[in-house]
């Protein structure tokens, strides 16, 4: 539960108009203890719920190989300021680099993966701007320049109705792609080839490997 004390700690350390981005454990977003919906349902009606950024598992080996996401809020600055309204999710499904233990870059691919793409689609360029710069408010018109097949919205209802689920892919309104799999006899073929290749290669090995044992013990 250590996650549940990090995330209260860091929602009341914040000033007001403070913005945090923080890495959390996903399981955190939709466990459905009661302390940690508690924690959501506070983030979400309290503060500003701004984004919410799903990392692939294993972003993290070696230290860790959890499923984890960025959840980027603002605490307002009084009563009368903003409180979440609507959430960006967007779902990050490589950075650039394999997920085993060494985390080694891929090959054609692109260095930061969906991290550019990312970047490329963040409504929020108002977090950008200088301390008393006038913040810019996203109008529901807008709202479709920033989707994708990796980003989508959920409003303050959406977020309701699931506990406060804050998990990118419990709103993801894009279905998955059905894939086609082969017949279990075309497959049980294709081995059959497979290890008539592998016996027929060993046998070629073995007469070569007898070849020259023979060949030595003539001399």
């Amino acid at each position: 539960m250590y996650e549940a004390l990090f995330s209260q700690h860091m929602m009341k350390a914040l000033k007001p108009g403070g913005r945090a981005a923080v890495v959390l454990k996903e399981g955190l977003l939709f466990d459905s203890k009661m302390v940690l919906r508690a924690i959501c349902r506070d983030l979400v009606e309290k503060f500003e719920v701004l984004a919410v950024i799903s990392l692939p598992n294993g972003v993290f080996n070696p230290y860790s190989g959890v499923k984890t996401s960025i959840v980027v809020f603002r605490r307002p600055l009084d009563r009368e300021d903003a409180r979440t309204s609507k959430v960006w999710f967007y779902r990050v499904d490589s950075d650039g680099r394999d997920l085993g233990a060494t985390r080694r870059p891929l090959p054609d691919f692109e260095i930061d993966g969906d991290l550019r793409h990312m970047s490329e689609y963040w409504p929020y360029r108002w977090l950008a701007q200088p301390k008393g710069g006038v913040r810019a408010v996203l109008k529901d018109e807008d709202l479709s320049r920033f989707e994708t097949r990796r980003s989508w919205w959920a409003t303050l209802e959406d977020l309701r109705k699931t506990n406060y689920n804050l998990t990118a892919g419990r709103y993801c309104p894009h279905q998955a792609e059905a894939v086609e799999h082969e017949k279990p006899g075309v497959l049980i073929n294709r081995l059959l080839e497979l290890e008539d290749d592998i016996t027929a290669d060993l046998l070629e090995l073995l007469a070569l490997v007898s070849g020259e044992e023979i060949a030595e013990v003539e001399t």
